[in-house]
């Protein structure tokens, strides 16, 4: 699946774990943190202050793995773990 652009990262990769037969929670409780903790690091591309934390890894590490398009999308966007 490719993520639209016309959508939030929250938002595609919510659909893109729905096609993956996972829901946002599970993904959260998969990865150890809250969703709200989640969707925050979504919205702020993975980055905070120029760096990513521990966090930013795993979150990108499990959609990476388990999110159809969220790879291509972040590759398509210059989205990485630094």
């Amino acid at each position: 699946m490719a993520f639209n652009q016309d959508l939030s990262l929250y938002q595609n990769v919510k659909l893109g774990l729905l096609i993956s037969g996972k829901s946002f929670e599970t993904a959260a409780k998969e990865i150890e943190a809250k969703p709200s903790s989640i969707k925050q690091r979504l919205h702020d591309k993975l980055v905070r202050d120029g760096k990513s934390t521990p966090l930013d890894k795993k979150i990108y590490e499990y959609l990476k793995k388990n999110c159809n398009g969220f790879h291509t999308y972040c590759r398509a966007n210059k989205i990485k773990i630094v």
